[in-house]
């Protein structure tokens, strides 16, 4: 099959019954978002596994696909999702990473309090996300959520570097103020 295809046509022919066209975005994605896991997990071992698990929910949901994202977006937002089960499943302690100068915070299941303390605070931040400008809120969802690198950044959204770094800066800035209110002590 040739790598040189675009997303839409491997999706296209993987919806018909093409199981080489889904080989190819298979092929064409499974380094980046086993990285991806390899860097939620920490470990090889089970990011494989997730990797496995990402996939065959990404084929089995194929048709749910829109063309408005890429195959990119889509996919590592399925390995997030992926992992994230993966984590309460297993009763992992999941950190809550927010932005760059905003402390981790840890929410252990063997508190429930913090638990719940943590789950209702993390759907605040992000429904405050939601209320960002369009600009802003897509390109700290690109960078935090998805795990693009600046350069991903760049290609996805077809800016200049300069714009990604100057957009970021600013929308971690904004996001910052917001979340100030709900640091813990």
């Amino acid at each position: 099959m040739d790598l040189e295809l675009d997303e839409i046509t491997l999706i296209n022919r993987s919806l018909k019954g093409d199981k080489q066209a889904f080989e190819s975005l298979f092929v064409r994605y499974k380094s980046v978002i086993l990285q991806m896991l390899v860097n939620y997990t920490g470990n090889e071992f089970d990011s494989n596994d997730l990797l496995q698990e990402t996939f065959i929910k990404a084929f089995l949901n194929l048709h749910r696909y829109d063309s408005r994202y890429t195959f990119a977006q889509w996919i590592r937002t399925i390995a997030r999702n992926t992992f994230i089960d993966y984590a309460r499943r297993k009763g992992v302690k999941s950190p809550i990473l927010l932005l760059d100068s905003v402390p981790m915070q840890e929410y252990s299941p063997e508190n429930p309090e913090n638990l719940i303390i943590g789950r209702e605070w993390q759907a605040e931040i992000e429904r405050e996300l939601n209320a960002l400008p369009e600009d802003y809120r897509q390109i700290i969802e690109l960078r935090y959520y998805m795990g693009y690198s600046y350069d991903e950044i760049a290609e996805e959204l077809s800016l200049p570097m300069g714009t990604v770094k100057n957009r970021l800066f600013r929308a971690k800035g904004l996001l910052n103020k917001i979340l100030k209110k709900y640091r813990q002590p």
